[in-house]
């Protein structure tokens, strides 16, 4: 079932993607792998093409052309782009289309909100308000409105319900199973409540006297209103419970924990202990277990409830998503009749972040290595960190088990990331905590890939002391980092020259671990006159996003008054508050509408536009209303023309998804539409990551990338159990790796009270509950992984932030089990796990404020038809590239060929298909009577045979063959030379290239031309063709090969003539590898 699988161990930074590339062209190099029969999965879109890539240059740098051209044809991509080739393959032997349309993420999640959104009954709403009475979580949470960026609502239960579903698809519980779901959660809740017991019947009626009780006892104090705070609290809590029993008011379960946590003072503590009592009791009452059961039964419904209508959404608009791209293959590769055509097509398969795999992907990676002769996953343990998406590496974790059995586990050993001492260090740190995880230390230590490093680096280790709440934290890392960024000593290696050099802001990233945390950390390094590279909320609430909504609100409707001010406050008033309130007030009192030069272009145009679509209708309103040159007079127009464009992609977002309405796209629908962005606190302004911004980002968002120094902050987090939370059940008997998905359930526990609420008599059967203590393990487990992945991202300096004395009360403390590795310094050098590190410290404070002011641009060319570079092109297109290259004097090599027959009776364009075809086909080792048979055919195909005879064509080419032994003696001859090349313009330049000589000093680009020009017509021509050698010389030059020259062969005139380029190459001069050229895939 599982066939040969090869699990390969690869830490951060050791090369994986470099040992992927290399075994695949192993393998077809050795003839045990057919290029077109691999298929590669990577856990990115990117990850997928670089691999591909480097596959193909590989085999390029191998001259294994043939098979660098067919592993065009093997399936490279992630696994949902495996799966949906597969799907298309196939699709009818599941009875679908092949033409599904694919949801993408964004349209996936609305579209199964607006399920979700109708899948429950009046009879369900009005169950769930009645329990909301009683159940915090229940009660929906206040929405955010538009126009107030950030603020975010939270369902609890909506999120349950959708969490289950996710759950439910990714590990493949069918709708028909969410009933036995439901009851086993059920019984596994209702083991943590005490038994129900006669005396519960009269709880209430018990608890009303003792609170009567205690009511009369304060009353009859001396001065009551003197009693201490916490006392008169009590009271109140007590006086509020006892009227909601005498009113037969509807008690919440918080209001019953409530008084269970009352903590009046001593005076009036024996009155209260008997209220405590009754109130821990609560938990047995049938009312709470009743509530129990349905609030359990309510979810399961729902959720079963909400994947029909939402299989019925996507069926209605012919979609799939992600999901059901990954269940429909699984069926495919479960079928026989699939199966056995699959046989034979797979030589390898290679699956790249095996540890990020979910349940599903794994039962179909299974199942394609039982069909591969050979299958290869590379991944790490200690790295993933996406159980929140869906992943389970306790799963995978038994998968491994089985699947090495005896066998030890490959490792790639060495780490081409990071310092050597930081190599080490992180090697010490990491091996004791992950053997506790049963993680072997072999894939843990690294050995440093050199050990030898530029001076002036600095330690590899700070420890930044923060002080205050959560926004002076903040503030006091953004001192921290323009500090190091002002510091002329902080030095780090450049990646590409591998020397140091002084820092940059783009050499820094601060990963937090909660979106808060890094939305202030980016207000502080602004504060601190920083630039920042973050996607942060807000892109609506702009000056161009209020333009943009406004003007399509006036679009919608012109006697918007609203709208009308907006335009005039943002534009035609800008800068003048006063007199725009003025103009408002004014055309209010006298009944006029407000009209400007803007307001006037947009109603002209929306005149001729009226069944305007979406995006037709935002680009007029862009344009009408001139928000580009606007942006530019508001000042940092890169960031205000990257959010113009990231509104323009949310509405071709819109336009092009299928989850919207049946009557389609329309612009009220886009209006409505990014008010619902707004409200969900989606409208994110993109990131502008260049050398010159500090880079923010989640722990999470770091993953796969690296900074040269890395802040660490939200250090002092912990993990905490929070079995309450929808999870996955594994089989009690272990993984089957023949049905790696079977035994698997999902529990669901409702949270009684609110999230407020840390103790109780309930609370602490849950905290100490199997349940609890193995998802407090799994959430240590998964806490020491991404601390293992943020503290890996960096290749220089790794910076610890937090409070003082906390750096061992948060994850950093789950490296001191079994055995305590690191500690808070207490000087400049610290013993960290038996090493010594030099380590800086820094008592950080804020800064005063020194927000940079932004500038204004300085203009725009005038509005035109702006012409863009073509997305391909072929290389004789390319022409001269503007300025004709030089054409040197020709070179005789031959004599020149008599067209007979004239040359107005020849078609000029086959003779070439024929001379070029024998020139790439012939070879001097033929027999002369093969030569002179593929001359004829060639000729005669062409319909060329009355302008010149086989003989001349075999003529032609010894005369090349011939030139070539003398000027290029031992040169390795290349025919017809695929060639795709990226110019930096952004043009792909594909094409072949006629001939190009392989010599020990370097390469030489030969062209065929069929030119029948007198020989000095020909030299004036021939440096028109510039543009083309060089095309060919630029591609194969970025791959580090040095170009000699470049020429063109004339084979009818018997010439050679050298050509210079238009502009010098820069590679054929200094020799250095790509200088400028852009991507290359010879």
């Amino acid at each position: 079932m599982m066939g040969d699988i090869h699990i390969v161990s690869a830490s951060a930074g050791s090369g994986k993607t470099h040992f992927l590339a290399t075994h695949v062209v192993e393998e077809i190099r050795a003839r045990r792998v057919r290029p077109e029969a691999v298929v590669a999965t990577t856990f990115t879109v990117r990850a997928a093409a670089e691999l591909r890539e480097r596959v193909r240059q590989l085999l390029l740098d191998a001259d294994l052309v043939d098979e660098a051209q067919r592993i065009l044809a093997a399936r490279f991509g992630t696994v949902n782009s495996v799966c949906g080739r597969l799907l298309s393959e196939y699709a009818f032997e599941l009875g679908l289309s092949p033409l599904l349309r694919v949801l993408d993420k964004a349209g996936e999640k609305r579209l199964l909100r607006q399920a979700l959104d109708g899948a429950r009954t009046p009879e369900q709403e009005r169950r769930i308000e009645e329990l909301a009475q009683r159940w915090k979580f229940l009660a929906p949470a206040e929405e955010a409105r538009p126009g107030r960026p950030g603020r975010r609502g939270s369902d609890s239960f909506s999120e349950a319900i959708q969490e289950v579903i996710d759950l439910a698809r990714s590990n493949r519980v069918d709708a028909g199973q969410l009933a036995a779901c439901a009851r086993s959660s059920l019984a596994s809740f209702l083991r943590l409540l005490p038994p129900t017991t006669p005396r519960h019947k009269h709880l209430e009626r018990e608890l009303r006297e003792r609170l009567e009780e205690f009511i009369g006892y304060v009353r009859g104090l001396p001065d009551p209103d003197k009693l201490p705070k916490k006392t008169l609290r009590a009271v109140q809590e007590v006086e509020r419970f006892a009227q909601a029993l005498k009113d037969n008011r509807k008690i919440s379960w918080d209001d019953w924990i409530a008084l269970e946590r009352l903590d009046p003072d001593q005076k009036v503590c024996p009155q209260a202990e008997p209220i405590i009592a009754l109130a821990r009791e609560h938990a047995g009452l049938p009312g709470f277990k009743k509530d129990v059961e349905e609030i359990i039964g309510l979810l399961f419904d729902l959720a079963r409830q909400g994947l029909e209508r939402y299989r019925q959404h996507k069926e209605q608009r012919g979609l799939v998503d992600f999901v059901d791209q990954e269940v429909y293959a699984l069926e495919l590769l479960e079928n026989d009749e699939v199966r056995r055509r699959l046989e034979g097509q797979i030589d390898l398969l290679v699956v790249d972040e095996f540890q990020d795999t979910s349940p599903i992907q794994l039962a179909i990676f299974l199942r394609l290595s039982s069909l591969a002769k050979r299958s290869v996953w590379v991944g790490d343990q200690k790295q993933a960190i996406y159980g929140f998406r869906g992943t389970d590496p306790s799963l995978m974790e038994a998968a491994l088990k089985v699947i090495l059995g005896e066998r030890r586990r490959e490792r790639l050993s060495s780490s081409y990331r990071s310092r050597p001492a930081l190599v080490r260090l992180t090697s010490a740190l990491f091996a004791p905590a992950f053997g506790a995880q049963d993680i072997p230390r072999e894939c843990v230590e690294l050995e440093p890939a050199e050990d030898r490093e530029p001076e002036g680096l600095g330690p590899i280790v700070e420890r930044w002391f923060t002080t205050g709440n959560r926004d002076v934290q903040a503030a006091c890392v953004a001192a921290g980092v323009r500090g190091l960024l002002f510091d002329e000593d902080t030095r780090v290696r450049d990646k590409d020259t591998r020397q140091a050099r002084r820092a940059r802001a783009g050499d820094v990233a601060v990963l937090c671990r909660t979106q808060d945390q890094c939305e202030s950390v980016a207000v502080a390094l602004e504060a601190a006159g920083l630039r920042v590279a973050r996607a942060r909320r807000g892109l609506l609430a702009t000056h161009e996003g209020q333009l943009v909504l406004a003007g399509l609100r006036l679009w919608l409707d012109p006697d918007d008054r609203l709208a009308r001010a907006e335009v005039l406050r943002l534009l035609d008033f800008a800068g003048r508050p006063d007199e725009w309130l003025r103009e408002v007030l004014d055309a209010a009192e006298t009944d006029r509408q407000m009209c400007g030069a803007a307001i006037d272009r947009l109603l002209s145009t929306r005149e001729g536009a009226l069944v305007a679509g979406a995006l037709q209708v935002f680009d007029e309103v862009c344009r009408t209303l001139e928000i580009r040159e606007a942006c530019l007079a508001w000042g940092d127009v890169e960031a205000r023309l990257a959010n113009l464009e990231a509104l323009r992609e949310l509405t071709v977002r819109y336009a092009s998804d299928g989850a919207v309405s049946p009557g389609g796209p329309s612009p009220a629908g886009l209006l409505a539409f990014l008010d619902q962005v707004i409200a969900r606190g989606e409208d994110e302004k993109p990131a502008l990551a260049d050398e010159h911004a500090v880079v923010v980002s989640t722990w999470h968002g770091s993953k796969g990338l690296e900074w040269p120094m890395v802040v660490l902050y939200g250090i002092e987090a912990e993990a905490k159990a929070d079995p309450c939370q929808p999870q996955v059940i594994p089989a009690p008997t272990g993984i089957d790796l023949r049905e790696p998905l079977a035994g698997r359930w999902i529990r669901y526990w409702p949270f009684p009270y609110s999230r407020s609420r840390t103790h109780g008599a309930l609370l602490e059967r849950i905290r100490e509950s199997e349940e609890a203590r193995i998802n407090l393990a799994q959430k240590e487990r998964e806490l020491l992984r991404v601390l293992y992945v943020i503290w890996t991202r960096a290749r220089d300096r790794v910076i610890l932030a937090c409070k003082e004395g906390e750096l061992e009360k948060g994850c950093l403390s789950l490296l001191n089990h079994p055995a305590k590795v690191i500690g808070e310094p207490e000087g400049e050098q610290v013993c960290w796990a038996g090493r010594p590190v030099d380590l800086a410290q820094k008592r950080l404070a804020p800064l005063e404020h020194q927000a940079r002011a932004p500038a204004a641009g300085l203009g725009y060319p005038p509005a035109a038809p702006v012409g863009h570079p073509p997305a391909w092109a072929n290389p004789s297109a390319l022409s001269h590239r503007g300025t004709p290259g030089r054409a040197e004097n020709p070179v005789t090599i031959g004599e020149p060929i008599q067209i007979k027959g004239g040359r107005k009776e020849i078609n000029a364009t086959d003779l070439g298909h024929a001379i070029h075809g024998f020139l790439a086909a012939d070879r001097p080792g033929l027999a002369s009577e093969d030569r002179q048979r593929m001359a004829e055919g060639l000729l005669s195909r062409w319909k060329v045979s009355g302008a010149l005879t086989a003989a001349d064509l075999v003529r032609a080419a010894d005369a090349l063959w011939a030139w070539i032994n003398e000027t290029f003696p031992g040169a390795k001859v290349h025919r017809e030379i695929p060639i795709e090349h990226r110019l930096a313009t952004g043009t792909v330049v594909r094409g072949f290239c006629d001939l190009a000589l392989e010599t020990d000093a370097g390469w030489v680009i030969v062209d065929h031309k069929s030119f029948t020009d007198d020989p000095e017509r020909a030299r004036e021509r021939a440096g028109e063709y510039s543009g083309q050698l060089a095309a060919y010389a630029d591609a194969i030059a970025a791959t580090g090969r040095m170009i000699l020259g470049m020429y063109l062969h004339l084979p009818l005139l018997g010439l050679i003539i050298p050509v210079s380029p238009p502009c010098q190459l820069e590679n054929a001069t200094s020799g250095e590898a790509g200088s400028g050229a852009g991507e290359n895939r010879p």
